[in-house]
């Protein structure tokens, strides 16, 4: 139910402003940015700032989301320049 309310409040910000669509599946799946930032050993902020397009998605960070998804969102989705 809560990971409802997120999506549909993610959702309709993600309309009106430009986000990471792959960073935005990655908080779906698991629930909400702060699951995501705990399980891939992140700061919440710095899930944030990657949704909304304010830093770039590295190599490391990648690798950790990856691993947060059990492979649904893959570093080559995140980073194809640096993982073919």
């Amino acid at each position: 139910m809560e990971n409802n309310h997120w999506a549909g409040e993610m959702l309709k910000r993600a309309k009106r402003r430009k986000h990471h669509p792959l960073i935005f599946k990655a908080i779906d799946y698991c629930g909400s940015q702060t699951l995501l930032a705990k399980a891939a050993g992140l700061s919440t902020p710095q899930i944030s700032r990657l949704l909304w397009l304010e830093r770039r998605v590295t190599g490391e960070v990648a690798v950790a989301i990856e691993k947060a998804t059990n492979g649904t969102i893959s570093r080559r989705q995140l980073c194809p320049h640096l993982f073919k």
